[in-house]
């Protein structure tokens, strides 16, 4: 009888893992500050994280349009040598940023010394392969209009998850004297998901107290 239990107690232990999987035990952990450094281009934080099909060696992520429409600046490269012309200060990209002044960002890649844009998002979906870093899912979310609160963890964090990545992000509301919170999900196809959650912070007094909290 003794043996008869002990069976019993270890047969069981498959069916009362799978009832708390079910219900209740959610995948990943913590949500965890996005700590970027805010005082220089943060694009070129997210740009070292990027990791392209193997097809793709020899690449860069160029910015134009700051200080002026004629400047190109590269802020990230996968080689130190790269090309051996100048690269076009090109309007368009697979994201853009700005109020008075529009900055476009965008990939290169050189091959045999010729160089391809990727200006759009379907096509950098498509240079990244699968998403499968933090930064990738990031850039996804900032294309689709997320905007990262670096002030606030309500606003500003993320965790990793089963087929991809979870971000809270926000999104500005009253000209920005509200902010909303926004669960933002990416998978690993590029797939984006979002759930809107609750405004956390009401008036310009709460909301910029300073000017690193300011979203990007």
């Amino acid at each position: 009888m003794k043996i008869f239990l002990n069976r019993i107690s270890f047969l069981s232990v498959p069916l009362i893992l799978s009832v708390l999987t079910l219900f209740g035990c959610k995948e990943g952990g913590e949500f965890q500050k996005l700590n970027l450094d805010w005082s220089n281009d943060y694009i070129s934080e997210l740009a070292k994280g990027f990791i392209p099909g193997s097809n793709h060696t020899n690449w860069a992520c160029l910015r134009a349009g700051l200080p002026d429409t004629e400047t190109v600046t590269i802020l990230y490269q996968s080689n130190e040598y790269l090309h051996s012309g100048k690269f076009e200060a090109l309007k368009k990209g697979f994201f853009v940023q700005g109020h008075v002044i529009n900055t476009f960002y965008y990939i290169v890649i050189i091959d045999n010394d010729i160089p391809t844009y990727i200006t759009e998002s379907s096509d950098l979906l498509d240079f990244l392969d699968d998403i499968d870093t933090m930064e990738e899912a990031l850039i996804i979310a900032k294309i689709n209009g997320f905007l990262i609160d670096y002030n606030n963890e309500k606003g500003g964090s993320f965790r990793e998850v089963k087929n991809g990545f979870e971000f809270l992000l926000m999104k500005e509301l009253k000209g920005g004297a509200e902010r909303k919170q926004y669960l933002v999900r990416v998978d690993e196809n590029g797939k984006i998901e979002s759930e809107e959650r609750e405004v956390y912070c009401h008036g310009f007094n709460e909301c910029q107290t300073n000017t690193k909290s300011l979203p990007r």
